[in-house]
């Protein structure tokens, strides 16, 4: 029977491995499915996190970096703002 998947090969922990049979046998469904699920439903994330880190790294190299005190006072400065604003809106 044709298939379109790829079949990879993952080294796992035995209790993670554990937790995926059990899972899989509770569920009713395979552990290539919930295998397949889990992935799906994360690798948005990872990829942004991974993006952000390059992209962290290349603004370093390019010497776009800002002072930790600097940040902090703008951080503070928004968090400022942001309560103005809701107690205006309380208001």
């Amino acid at each position: 029977m044709p298939t379109n998947k790829k079949t990879i090969s993952v080294r796992l922990d035995p209790k993670l491995a554990k937790r995926l049979e059990d899972l899989a046998r509770k569920s009713e469904r395979s552990v290539s499915w919930h295998v397949n699920r889990i992935i799906s439903d994360t690798i948005d994330s990872v990829e942004a996190e991974v993006a952000a880190v390059l992209k962290g790294v290349e603004d370093v190299r390019a010497g776009r970096m800002r002072d930790a005190k600097e940040v902090l006072q703008q951080l503070r400065s928004q968090r400022t703002e942001r309560a103005k604003r809701r107690v205006r809106k309380a208001g």
